[in-house]
């Protein structure tokens, strides 16, 4: 008998965000759009700047760099 741990957690996930849209708790963001609300929400917040870091898939987006470069200007 095989084994699929994991897939009931992503299971879970789906359907919990499926409550939350059906409950018109937010609409989707990416994991981008998510790291830039939340450098914005530092910033609102008086958070000195500094340096940010992130990986490569974060690195590959232009929208995200771009937004990035714009906040530090």
């Amino acid at each position: 008998m095989s084994s699929w741990h994991g897939c009931g957690r992503a299971l879970d996930g789906l359907e919990n965000y499926a409550r939350l849209l059906a409950a018109g708790e937010k609409e989707f963001k990416t994991k981008p759009q998510i790291a830039l609300d939340q450098i914005r929400a530092a910033q609102a917040d008086g958070v000195p700047q500094g340096v940010v870091l992130a990986d490569a898939g974060y690195g590959i987006n232009t929208a995200f760099r771009t937004e990035l470069t714009e906040m530090g200007s």
